[in-house]
């Protein structure tokens, strides 16, 4: 997903990004899931979506996953999501 998202090795494709981060999202990888919510947050690939955000990086903080505990910060502080 990370390949077709930057377009290494590959041409950049958001849409092809979104799908295979949502692949490894829904098997329960923590930066799929991270990635997943990056690509809701940030509206590449999918609409953009606070909330769907917010329950991506919940499951990667369930893990212990400190980059989403951050974004989950983030979209309280500036009123995203709450």
């Amino acid at each position: 997903g990370y390949c077709h998202y930057y377009g290494l090795g590959t041409p950049e494709d958001f849409g092809k990004g979104f799908l295979e981060y949502e692949l490894s999202a829904k098997e329960g990888d923590e930066f799929g899931q991270s990635l997943l919510g990056d690509c809701y947050f940030c509206g590449d690939g999918e609409r953009e979506d606070a909330g769907k955000a917010y329950i991506w990086y919940l499951k990667a903080n369930e893990k212990g996953f400190c980059r989403t505990m951050y974004f989950t910060g983030h979209l309280f502080r500036y009123g995203e999501i709450g």
